[in-house]
């Protein structure tokens, strides 16, 4: 074991397949005696972003330093094998339980959470964890392989850090399979559906956005929930082509209202995508839409998932001259310090603090807070979840500018909204 410091060696490039090969074998010798064994996949998220932003050689000292770290784990008998660009596995045995193996997990988050000292650079890396057991669930190596496997793929699509292996995790992959495949027809189909929820200016009801909400009904599996849905399409890849087709709807759909502003909702996937700021570009030319009449909806713990790397992509889509804003806001830990650097335009305050306000004191101080904190930053304040005539009230009396909820107006489809704007908006 070395001290808190990771020695600097030479970067040594690995066989891969070799080391693949020999996790392989090392399996297949220990499952032949029947020893209980733990196999501990780990995969380092976002590698890719530390080859393009430091460099390949950068990159490859970062992953030396990975090994160098796991390494401090091993007991005599386990073993730590290189199975790909950035996935290791780690042997446990014997493994006398699965609290057993938890207990190594829980030392490799701890490990892996200390900065990584490379040439003078300190580099924090984050890793995703998945864990099977022989003889619990699989057979033969292969088996145990794709489980463990199989359980990390789980883990970076539920931004955990680890998932260990269950049966039933593979019949709720079937259901999402499944589902995703229907989503994908719907898509190709044109079988999706917009309902536009009214956001009113509260001094004159006025209304002044509309934020653009995807429905679904399946033929065969009814009303699929729009948060089911939109986690179906971040697991499946799907997330693109449905952000594109809600895009491409609601500015076809509402374009022809010219004073209307129209949010659309991102996903965190979608701030990872290096195509977003071009299909946004896209849209708006091919409906002919100004700009500054699109609103793009980013919820508060997407935005601060990754900070620094969003505020590059937040800051291309500003220069388009859309608006942006930050949805759920107070139900995530926002730093007042990105905040001043991401640029947006609008913060809508969560449901949550809403529903109850001029009931509870407590929440009534965080509307007031969080209004009184926007406008110090010349930022429109809206708030979520307005579901009657005395929470309208306060939020007037505490100088909020708009409000949307079911009190206003419930999510409404194209032909209701094309009759109710013409009294709302004034002539172009």
């Amino acid at each position: 074991m070395t001290g808190d410091h990771d020695e600097i060696m030479p970067v040594v490039t690995t066989d891969v397949n070799r080391e693949r090969d020999e996790l392989r074998l090392a399996l297949e010798n220990i499952m032949a005696s029947q020893q209980p064994v733990a196999l501990i996949t780990l995969d380092v998220n976002k590698f890719r972003d530390f080859n393009l932003t430091l460099g390949h050689e950068m990159g490859d000292a970062i992953l030396h330093h990975v090994r160098n770290r796991l390494r401090r784990l091993l007991r005599k008998d386990d073993r730590l094998y290189r199975i790909g660009d950035d996935e290791f596995a780690i042997v446990l045995k014997p493994v006398l339980s699965r609290d057993h193996a938890q207990i190594a997990i829980n030392k490799l988050e701890d490990l892996l959470a200390r900065p990584i000292d490379v040439d003078g650079d300190r580099v924090t890396v984050s890793a995703s964890v998945g864990a099977a057991f022989f003889p619990d669930s699989a057979r033969d190596a292969n088996e145990l392989l794709r489980q463990s496997q199989f359980a990390l793929y789980l883990a970076k699509e539920g931004s955990d850090f680890h998932v260990v292996y269950d049966p039933q995790l593979e019949g709720q992959q079937d259901a999402i399979r499944n589902l995703a495949i229907g989503l994908k027809q719907a898509l190709d189909r044109n079988a999706l559906e917009l309902k536009y929820q009214p956001i009113v200016e509260i001094s004159d009801s006025r209304i002044a956005h509309v934020e653009a909400l995807i429905r679904w009904y399946d033929p065969d599996k009814g009303r699929i929930s729009p948060l089911q849905l939109v986690r179906v399409a971040e697991q499946t890849g799907l997330i693109r082509p449905l952000t594109n087709w809600v895009l491409n709807t609601a500015l076809r759909e509402c374009g022809e209202f010219s004073n209307l502003k129209i949010s659309v909702n991102l996903s965190v996937l979608n701030l990872d995508d290096p195509e977003l700021v071009e299909l946004v570009k896209r849209s708006l030319s091919t409906w002919r839409v100004a700009p500054r009449r699109l609103c793009l909806e980013v919820t508060e713990t997407a935005m601060m998932a990754d900070p620094d790397r969003n505020q590059g992509v937040l800051q291309e889509l500003s220069q388009l001259g859309v608006e942006l804003s930050i949805d759920d806001f107070g139900s995530g830990y926002s730093s007042l310090q990105y905040l001043k650097r991401l640029p947006v335009h609008n913060i809508k305050i969560d449901r949550e603090f809403v529903s109850e306000i001029g009931n509870e004191d407590g929440d009534t101080r965080i509307v007031e807070a969080v209004t009184q904190l926007g406008h110090s930053f010349g930022l429109t304040v809206i708030a979520e979840g307005v579901e009657d005539a005395a929470s309208l009230g306060v939020l007037q009396r505490l100088g909020c500018d708009m409000a949307q909820g079911f009190h206003l107006s419930r999510p409404i489809p194209l032909d209701a909204l094309s009759e109710l704007l013409p009294h709302q908006l004034p002539a172009a």
